[in-house]
């Protein structure tokens, strides 16, 4: 095997995929898994988009509805952080 330059890991992957299905398992695979354990489900993925897309619209409809007045007579740290929510 150090003379193949194949790594014993490698030739052991290989007797095992031979060993449970024949010639037909050594054929070339994608290198890739089929699915990702950590993938969000599609619908899960859309739900997520429409209420950070809805949590959005709401935050810069609170900005663009409140009264500048409310603005005046707050102290200017408090303005900021308040400009900063939205």
């Amino acid at each position: 095997m150090d003379k193949l330059g194949i790594h014993k890991t490698t030739v052991c992957r290989w007797c095992d995929r031979y060993l449970s299905g024949g010639p037909e398992a050594l054929e070339d695979r994608l290198p890739r898994p089929s699915r990702v354990w950590n993938r969000i489900p599609q619908p899960v993925r859309k739900k997520i988009k429409d209420l950070a897309r809805k949590e959005w619209l709401n935050r810069i409809w609170l900005c663009l509805s409140a009264p500048m007045s409310f603005f005046k007579w707050m102290p200017r740290q408090s303005v900021t952080d308040s400009l900063h929510y939205c």
